[in-house]
């Protein structure tokens, strides 16, 4: 029996196309979907610390960590891959909640709502490392354990002392 070259290449150059139809032209190419910005744990606490919020001071919620604090000029004058190396660790984290200051923009508070995922030792890893960014950037942190409801007179003692 005879090698058809020829139908060999055909089916090949058919198989990949196929594979390239089903992969590229029937996939969707964004597959994305609507995700609420805040968790149901997360609006709970939102509801209640947005009413403790002075007239003057704006709440911000889950800006990236790299939006609130950057790298030290001189490292990034010495180390061409601070973005690789200290950058890139800011861009991937985020902040539950800031408060700021509205003429200014100055972060006043950062608020991370703590809940059972906290405990694993990867979440407690990221905490960690926020905890030393923000205290080196001079930028308070306070951590609030999850709860299903939140005492505005208690949530207010516990952030007026930034204000």
């Amino acid at each position: 029996m005879e090698i058809s070259w020829p139908l060999i290449v055909i089916g090949c150059i058919s198989g990949i196309a196929l594979i390239w139809f089903i992969r590229f032209v029937t996939t969707p190419k964004y597959p994305y979907v609507h995700r609420d910005i805040l968790s149901i744990a997360e609006l709970r606490f939102f509801t209640v610390l947005k009413t403790l919020i002075p007239d003057d001071l704006y709440l911000s919620v889950k800006p990236r960590l790299g939006d609130l604090i950057d790298v030290e000029q001189i490292i990034k004058d010495k180390d061409a891959g601070w973005i690789r190396n200290y950058g890139a660790a800011t861009w991937s984290k985020h902040i539950d909640f800031v408060i700021f200051d509205v003429e200014t923009a100055e972060v006043i508070l950062c608020i991370e709502l703590d809940d059972a995922s906290h405990n694993r030792a990867e979440n407690k890893a990221r905490d960690i490392f926020k905890n030393k960014a923000l205290k080196a950037a001079e930028i308070p942190l306070l951590r609030i354990k999850v709860a299903h409801r939140y005492a505005p007179q208690t949530l207010q003692k516990k952030i007026e002392a930034y204000f």
